[in-house]
């Protein structure tokens, strides 16, 4: 019986000791890449292979674009609300949801334009070796 008990307070102590370990890696970073802004990407900054000059034109770079594309995401999310609320009333407007349609497809080709446009900008920092010696996304960066 003492065994039994012992047996199960000690699972049980197992148990938190790994959950709480858990929650302080990813607290420490683990779960977001360990760098500053969360970058998870290994050959950009998680590594250090980057230097820190170059490592910070890329954050700016990604601010930059995420700055750029602000209202458009915004937009796009405004127009699928929309699209929701359309297609949750008793009688849809059929056209209505059409016309949201076609504005989320444009306000995704306007965002994707950005994002090739800020591709094209990175690669140009840091050296050809930090990229792993590859292109933007073949080096595996995650944005």
């Amino acid at each position: 019986m003492k065994t039994k008990g012992t047996r199960t307070i000690l699972v049980l102590t197992l148990v938190l000791v790994v959950a709480g370990i858990g929650v302080a890696l990813v607290q420490a970073g683990w779960g977001n890449g360990g760098g500053p802004r969360g970058y998870a990407c290994p050959r950009y900054g998680a590594s250090g292979d980057l230097s820190r000059e170059d490592y910070d034109k890329l954050a700016a770079a990604r601010d930059k674009f995420l700055e750029d594309s602000r209202e458009l995401r915004r937009e796009l999310d405004d127009k699928h609300d929309a699209v929701q609320q359309e297609l949750a009333k008793e009688n849809p407007d059929r056209d209505k949801v059409r016309t949201l349609q076609r504005d989320i497809a444009n306000l995704r080709s306007e965002i994707d334009a950005k994002r090739r446009e800020h591709q094209r900008e990175v690669p140009g920092i840091g050296s050809q070796s930090a990229r792993g010696g590859r292109g933007y996304r073949a080096a595996g960066y995650c944005w």
